[in-house]
C-alpha cells in the first residue's frame, strides 16, 4: 500500500502532538510543503506502521542544498524549533518572502504557547462570584499570531 501526503501529515502531527516546539516545526514544514515521505529528515517508524517522524539531524547543509534559499531558511527555523542545530535568525529572518516570514511567525508563536495563553478573569454567565468569592473563570487569549488560512 501506498504512503499517501496525507497520511504523512496526519502521523507527522500525531508524532509532534503536546509539544508546542516541535508541532510548530513540523507545521512549517508541513504547510511548506517540507515534510514529504522522499525528505530524508521525514522518517517511518520501523516498529508502528503509518507513523512517521521528524529526524532533525537530517536537516543539514549537506541535505538541503537542493532546495531554494527561502526554503532552506525554513528548514533551519524549523529544525531549531524541534531541537536541531540553531538557526541563525540574523541571516534567516531577514531572506524571507511575506508568505514564509508569515509562517515563521506563526510557528515561533505556537512554540511560545500563545494559542494557549489566558486572559483575564470573566464572570459567570450572569456576572455573579462563585460561592469562594472568585469569579467564574480565565478568558482564552487568539494566538499572538495565528496560522495564516489554509491547509
Amino acid at each position: 500500500m501506498s504512503t499517501t501526503a496525507i497520511q504523512v501529515t496526519d502521523a507527522l502531527r500525531a508524532w509532534a502532538k503536546g509539544i508546542y516546539p516541535i508541532e510548530a516545526g513540523v507545521e512549517l514544514l508541513i504547510r511548506t510543503a517540507l515534510a514529504g515521505a522522499g525528505a530524508p529528515w521525514i522518517r517511518p517508524n520501523a516498529d508502528v506502521p503509518d507513523r512517521w517522524w521528524v529526524d532533525v539531524d537530517q536537516i543539514s547543509a549537506d541535505t538541503i542544498g537542493v532546495y531554494s534559499g527561502g526554503q532552506q531558511r525554513v528548514l533551519r527555523i524549523a529544525a531549531a524549533l524541534m531541537g536541531g542545530e540553531p538557526s541563525n535568525l540574523y541571516e534567516d529572518v531577514a531572506g524571507l518572502d511575506r508568505e514564509h516570514l508569515a509562517l515563521v511567525l506563526a510557528a515561533i508563536a505556537h512554540a511560545g504557547g500563545s494559542h494557549e495563553h489566558s486572559g483575564d478573569l470573566q464572570p459567570d454567565p450572569e456576572g455573579r462570584w462563585n460561592l469562594n468569592g472568585v469569579r467564574h473563570g480565565f478568558s482564552r487569549l487568539p494566538s499572538l499570531y495565528p496560522w495564516p488560512e489554509g491547509e
